[in-house]
């Protein structure tokens, strides 16, 4: 009988997340340029900032262009967890996820939303996060 084992994929840069079953951990804090940040492309993922800072190019008073921080469309069982992501439209933004994990993240600073459910995101739990500073609203769903 086989276990199946997932690697610790460390990251220090905005990138998309592709590999099913992974951990990805911040190395460092990333400064990103407009495109949105980390992509997360597949389920079962987990992102793990470990603290790190995910930073925008936007400010609360600029106009609604920018992209997210943290992305997942149409993925399942995310989670994202002890990240500290500011500067961006929203800073993380799920599209059609479901049961995902958000967890021990600080939302600060970005021009809409800290945290934006959008087209049937369900089941998901948020626990011990700070979502504070705004523009919009801390959680939109």
């Amino acid at each position: 009988m086989c276990c199946l084992s997932f690697a610790v994929v460390e990251i220090n840069s905005c990138q998309n997340l592709t590999k099913e079953g992974e951990t990805y951990v911040l190395t460092g804090d990333i400064i990103s340029p407009t495109i949105a940040c980390i992509k997360i492309e597949v389920d079962k993922i987990t992102l793990d900032c470990r603290g790190h800072t995910i930073i925008g190019n936007i400010t609360p008073t600029l106009g609604p262009s920018g992209a997210s921080g943290v992305v997942s469309r149409k993925n399942n069982y995310i989670t994202i967890k002890n990240c500290d992501i500011q500067n961006f439209r929203d800073g993380i933004s799920l599209s059609s996820t479901n049961y995902g994990h958000i967890i021990n993240n600080t939302l600060t600073l970005n021009r809409r939303e800290g945290l934006r459910f959008s087209f049937d995101s369900n089941h998901n739990l948020i626990s011990s996060n700070i979502i504070t500073h705004n523009y919009y609203t801390g959680i939109y769903f």
